[in-house]
């Protein structure tokens, strides 16, 4: 059994660990526990079921009665914590480790535990693992919570989006789907599909890749041998990532027939529509929008581009969208991902401006006094139909020309210029013009 600890681990992790079958979850869990014992940190581990295999697995690496005995390493069955599943209780139960741990000078604490096959409510579940996330972000802990692959497909799911991070098999990845607290909890609700699952689980493989991929060529360029073969086992953020985070919208992934494959919450929250709805269907049909020529696949366009869309569900709404490739290990494109946004008040606002730049140029134009519009150099930027009329000046003869040349005396513009420039600092009217 090959044994390894995951690569940058760091304080305030809260990791979720996908795993096939009991050897792959001990080759990890164990050096996970080894690593924090020698670090001097307080270790619990709270196991499913028996926990007779983990204490042979640890007695081949350390000597756990000695641990045992002096408080460092706790190994607890579910039994021996609380029979009611009680989130806010586990939570308290961590939270009480880790000031403990820190009293009894330990440097950190290490948290682990097998996440119950069955006997155990999925929303409470959910509950818990999102909550985690508010204490662990300023913690002196790390945290790994364990989950069979043969756990149903919406416990797996539920996992994927309550963990920053994120360990399938033996592989550290920073979680592209991976939902804050504020978010995840203000509309609980399990994606229930197999199907859903096994596409997450290939697209964080498939863009972690790609990612690997391109940091062992730039390593190889600087002549990096060594490091370029460490980076292999490095999966870090990928452009996925970094698309589903920069940008505050809702995101859905289509394949290479524009069928949406995947539709987060913050596109169920901003639509209405749930993911059920809307996976198999094309994306112009799911949205109703009019951007029925999508650009997506055309070749001629630069990715990533932005466009602007009608999208009408629930009344009419704009959206903008921003569209790129997704793209396999080999360079192939498999589909596109689209980020979008409601834009509706902006364009509204957009749209209201115009009407009062009209409103205004039509007040401007047609005004019988002389009207004059100047910069604080006082330089002519407009002048209206009666200033060409009444002075004689057409618009192209003056503007950008300086109010002192047009009106001629250099003692009266000086004059004129000074209060000019006072009325204008302390926004006052001077003979009847204001500043606008």
């Amino acid at each position: 059994m090959k044994l390894a600890e995951p690569d940058n681990l760091t304080f305030g992790d809260h990791i979720c660990f996908i795993y096939r079958n009991r050897d792959e979850q001990l080759s990890l869990i164990i050096p996970f526990i080894v690593s924090g014992l020698e670090k001097n940190e307080k270790c619990i581990y709270i196991s499913e079921n028996s926990k007779e295999d983990l204490i042979r697995a640890l007695e081949e690496h350390v000597r756990v009665d000695r641990y045992l005995d002096s408080g460092q390493l706790a190994l607890l069955t579910k039994n021996e914590t609380k029979e009611d599943f009680d989130p806010d209780w586990m939570i308290d139960l961590v939270k009480e480790a880790e000031k403990r741990a820190l009293e009894e000078d330990y440097s950190a604490l290490r948290y682990t535990a097998e996440i119950p096959s069955s006997s155990l409510q999925l929303e409470k579940l959910i509950e818990y693992e999102a909550k985690l996330n508010y204490f662990f972000s300023n913690s002196r802990c790390i945290a790994i919570c364990q989950y069979s692959e043969n756990k149903a497909a919406e416990i797996l799911i539920a996992a994927i989006h309550t963990h920053p991070k994120i360990i399938f098999y033996d592989s550290l990845v920073e979680n592209p789907y991976y939902i804050p607290p504020d978010v995840f909890l203000t509309k609980m609700r399990p994606l229930t599909s197999r199907e859903l699952y096994r596409i997450l689980r290939s697209l964080i493989f498939e863009k972690a890749e790609i990612e690997k991929k391109r940091k062992e060529r730039k390593l190889r360029r600087a002549g990096k041998t060594r490091e370029a073969t460490k980076a292999k086992a490095k999966m870090p953020h990928d452009h996925l990532y970094s698309i589903v985070q920069s940008i505050p919208s809702a995101i859905f992934v289509v394949d290479r027939d524009k069928r949406i494959t995947l539709w987060n919450s913050a596109a169920e929250k901003l639509t209405g529509l749930k993911g059920e709805e809307v996976i198999g269907r094309r994306c112009n049909e799911a949205l109703k929008t009019d951007c029925v020529d999508c650009k997506l696949f055309d070749e001629n366009v630069e990715k990533p581009f932005t466009t602007k869309c009608e999208m009408k569900i629930n009344g009419t709404k704009w959206i903008l969208k921003t569209v790129d490739y997704l793209k396999d290990e080999d360079g192939e494109i498999i589909g596109g991902i689209e980020a979008f946004q409601d834009i509706t008040d902006r364009v509204e606002m957009e749209e209201s401006l115009k009407r009062s730049e009209a409103k205004y140029r039509d007040l401007f134009e047609n005004s019988l006094d002389i009207i004059a519009v100047t910069n604080l150099k006082g330089e002519f930027i407009d002048v209206n139909k009666a200033f060409e009329e009444v002075l004689g000046y057409s618009r192209e003869e003056v503007i950008g020309k300086s109010f002192v040349k047009v009106i001629g005396s250099k003692e009266n513009s000086d004059f004129i210029f000074k209060k000019y420039n006072e009325a204008f600092r302390e926004k006052k009217d001077l003979y009847g013009l204001k500043k606008i």
